[in-house]
C-alpha cells in the first residue's frame, strides 16, 4: 500500500499540470453586417451586456476569408443586446474590390448568442 500512494500522487499532479487552457479569443456569434461602399466601412451589430467596444474585436483576412474574433468578455450583467459597431475597411483588411466571405456565424437573437 505505500508503494501505491506515491504513484497516485505523482498520477494527480500529472493530471493537474495538464488542464487545457482556453483561448481567451473567440470567434463571434454576429447578429447582422452591413458593408459602405461609399464610405469604405463595415459595420457589425454583435451582443453585448452594457461593457462591449470596438477594442474588444479583432480582424484576421487570410486568402480572402474575414474572421471576426472577440478578444475581450462582456462581463457586464445588462441583458443581452444588439450594438453596432463601425470599422473601416483598412482596420478589417478588407480590400473594397476584392470579393470575401465572412468566416462568422450569424444568430438572430441576441439572448441565446454564445457570449464569451
Amino acid at each position: 500500500m505505500k508503494q501505491f500512494f506515491p504513484f497516485l500522487s505523482l498520477l494527480f499532479l500529472f493530471f493537474c499540470s495538464s488542464t487545457i487552457k482556453v483561448p481567451e479569443s473567440t470567434t463571434e456569434q454576429l447578429l447582422g453586417m452591413e458593408l459602405n461602399y461609399d464610405n469604405n466601412t463595415i459595420t457589425l451589430v454583435v451582443v453585448s451586456k452594457g461593457c462591449t467596444t470596438k477594442k474588444d474585436f479583432s480582424f484576421q483576412m487570410k486568402d480572402n476569408n474575414l474572421l471576426v474574433v472577440r478578444k475581450k468578455k462582456d462581463e457586464c450583467k445588462a441583458l443581452a443586446f444588439g450594438l453596432r459597431l463601425t470599422w473601416t475597411f483598412q482596420e478589417t483588411g478588407i480590400k473594397p474590390n476584392v470579393p470575401f466571405r465572412i468566416q462568422n456565424s450569424f444568430i438572430a437573437n441576441p439572448l441565446t448568442a454564445n457570449l464569451k
